[in-house]
């Protein structure tokens, strides 16, 4: 019995236990009921998420299938700009590079545009100059014509007279000719007139000494011939005045043809032509032109061929007065050759030694220099003159020696 009491305690003891752990369970399905109720809401809220999340699968759908399109056609794009950007570099590389050139064009453009313009600036003072020289040698020119004109006029009246010599000297010669009791003194005499006659500016000269040696024969010819001796020498003096006149013409034209020279615009202009573009002495004719890059050989003998040859002056000598003369102011003064010369002195110096070889040329009346005669002895031509009567400009001024 004993036994049994024990197991019917153990037996109530497990009861109530059980009782308590059917509380505890109770408790716990009031729980799960609860939490089953709650996942229930929860579970419709899902499934209404669930339906707005496969519409929105749906739409993101498509819209990855848009985008998918887009990023395809981007992609084709891309590699299109991808080519058209590497050609754009190189075509960029390229513009740089002529960006650099025409800068470097432009500033030469711009150095040459200005160099232009003093040139033009330059040019046209020489355009005045030159129309003013035009209409002087317009001027000039009519002059020379008019006196062509007379020259001609001139020559014909001589033709006349020459015609008229030549038809006295024959008929001169036809009555000596008939004269059978001349002796051969007279014959000879005749030989030498009639050479004479030929020759019209001495033939006065000739006719005077024969007057001496055959004044018998004279008496004869002036018994048969009337006032022929008269005629003649009237002819004869007629002739010298025209000789004369004839000469003096020439020589103004010989002067006329050397004066040119004298002008300095016409050196000035051939000299701006020939040396107008050497930089820098070229542009600014106050820099020395040897030491600023030129060279004074190849400027003096283009002096000496344009000006100086033409009128038969001495070089050395020109070279000389151009490094002593006070007013052509070359430092330092009297050294050979005037290397470091600019070319305003050099302008400057040409034109006052031309000047003074003019006036040596042709003198005013009481002036030292040529005269109608010397030119006459030469041939109105100035290479034919004499060492003695050349011009040299120390002659007559004592800053420079005589050569």
């Amino acid at each position: 019995m004993k036994g049994l009491n024990t197991q019917v305690k153990r037996l109530e003891g497990e009861v109530d236990r059980l009782e308590v752990e059917n509380d505890r369970l109770e408790k716990s399905v009031e729980e799960f009921t609860f939490q089953n109720d709650r996942l229930g809401h929860e579970i419709r809220e899902l499934e209404n998420t669930t339906d707005q999340l496969g519409f929105e699968v749906d739409r993101l759908s498509n819209e990855t299938d848009e985008l998918s399109y887009q990023v395809d056609r981007l992609e084709n794009e891309t590699y299109g700009l991808g080519n058209l950007t590497e050609d754009l570099v190189e075509e960029n590389e390229a513009l740089n590079q002529s960006i650099i050139l025409f800068q470097a064009e432009n500033e030469q453009l711009n150095e040459s545009n200005i160099f232009y313009q003093e040139q033009n600036e330059q040019l046209n003072e020489s355009l005045i100059i030159a129309n003013d020289l035009v209409i002087e040698l317009n001027e000039t020119a009519e002059d020379l014509d008019n006196e062509l004109q007379n020259i001609t006029q001139i020559n014909e009246e001589l033709n006349e007279s020459l015609e008229m010599a030549l038809g006295l000297s024959a008929d001169l010669n036809e009555k000596i000719s008939n004269l059978t009791d001349v002796n051969e003194a007279l014959n000879a005499t005749n030989q030498v007139l009639a050479a004479q006659v030929a020759n019209l500016t001495a033939v006065n000269e000739e006719l005077n000494g024969l007057l001496d040696e055959l004044r018998d024969i004279f008496q004869f010819l002036n018994e048969t011939s009337g006032g022929f001796n008269d005629t003649l020498r009237e002819i004869a003096s007629e002739l010298a005045d025209q000789v004369l006149e004839n000469r003096v013409i020439l020589l103004k034209r010989t002067q006329q043809t050397y004066e040119q020279f004298r002008i300095p615009v016409k050196f000035e202009c051939s000299y701006g032509n020939r040396f107008g573009n050497q930089l820098p002495w070229g542009i600014d004719w106050a820099l020395p032109i040897e030491s600023s890059g030129g060279d004074y050989d190849v400027v003096i003998a283009f002096a000496d061929e344009q000006v100086l040859s033409e009128v038969c002056a001495n070089l050395t000598d020109f070279e000389l007065f151009l490094s002593t003369d006070d007013e052509v102011g070359y430092q330092p003064s009297g050294v050979m050759p005037p290397r470091d010369i600019s070319s305003n002195q050099l302008l400057g110096g040409q034109m006052k030694y031309t000047a003074a070889l003019m006036d040596y040329y042709f003198p005013d009346p009481g002036e030292d220099g040529l005269t109608l005669d010397d030119w006459v002895v030469v041939n109105y031509t100035c290479d034919n003159l004499p060492p003695d009567q050349r011009f040299v400009y120390g002659a007559s001024r004592s800053t420079i020696s005589v050569i």
